[in-house]
């Protein structure tokens, strides 16, 4: 799928190795119907309603079945034949969840309305409808790739960055939770291991830099910060630079606080 920004499993996968503790936390999912082949018709259309609203959240408005097929497959690790996609797609047309416009021999689909900006209120609905994990995936392989190209950066912004890696992953992992097809029992245990982690790692980060790199880690329909912008990504990367400069100091002691907590397991 051509793109500005585009999704790499790759590049997280690389960042993730870096991350100890929470390294097999950020692709992890149990969805039930998988297991015991429930409902599963309900599971692969909520999948695919979640790659529209990645492609949405990209300023991207329509998608083939072609680009649905290499994506699900991609995200989700397991093969669909282009036929179980086509019948997807016809039932969620259908039902008058999306549209189809017709290009010749290439069918468009979209969304026929968007999801509602719900902020801080519960995000219960979304999460019903549609799966969140590419999403939050896609935006984790946004920062990691960020962060694998800030090698010539100062530590600080590559800290800062790496943060807001972490906080991405508890953010999908909660969403994860309250999904009607997911496991709850074990996607809230991830989330207390990730959030543990992360406590550890900002016990010295001052509450003005971690409230923007929540913001950064949430997707924009949960209020979260819109980085799929050519606009916008500059504004971001000066922040960023911006709060490691002026919480460098911080920075460097929760590096070595860190280190000294490494260290004591170790022993």
């Amino acid at each position: 799928m051509s793109s500005s920004f585009p999704c790499s499993l790759r590049e997280i996968q690389e960042l993730i190795k870096q991350c100890g503790n929470i390294s097999e936390l950020w692709d992890l999912k149990f969805d039930v119907p998988e297991f015991n082949n429930s409902n599963l018709g309900g599971l692969q259309k909520n999948r695919i309603l979640g790659i529209f609203l990645w492609t949405k959240e990209k300023e991207k408005n329509s998608i083939t079945t072609n680009e649905i097929k290499k994506e699900f497959e991609k995200f989700f690790n397991i093969e669909i034949s282009r036929s179980n996609v086509s019948t997807y797609l016809n039932q969620l047309t259908h039902e008058g969840v999306l549209e189809k416009e017709k290009k010749g021999k290439i069918v468009d689909y979209k969304i026929s309305h968007d999801p509602p900006m719900l902020f801080n209120r519960q995000p219960f609905w979304v999460v019903y409808n549609f799966c969140i994990y590419p999403s939050y995936v896609c935006r984790l392989s946004f920062f990691a790739n960020k962060l694998t190209m800030a090698k010539v950066r100062n530590k600080e912004e590559m800290h800062v960055m790496e943060l807001i890696c972490i906080n991405t992953i508890i953010n999908r992992l909660d969403k994860c939770s309250i999904c009607k097809y997911g496991n709850k029992e074990k996607h809230l245990k991830l989330k207390l291991q990730a959030e543990e982690y992360f406590k550890d790692k900002t016990k010295l980060i001052p509450n003005e830099l971690k409230v923007y790199i929540e913001k950064l880690a949430e997707l924009e329909i949960f209020g979260g910060e819109k980085i799929f912008s050519i606009l916008n990504w500059p504004k971001i990367t000066g922040k960023i630079m911006y709060f490691a400069s002026k919480y460098k100091e911080n920075l460097k002691n929760q590096e070595v606080l860190d280190q000294r907590m490494v260290e004591m397991k170790a022993t």
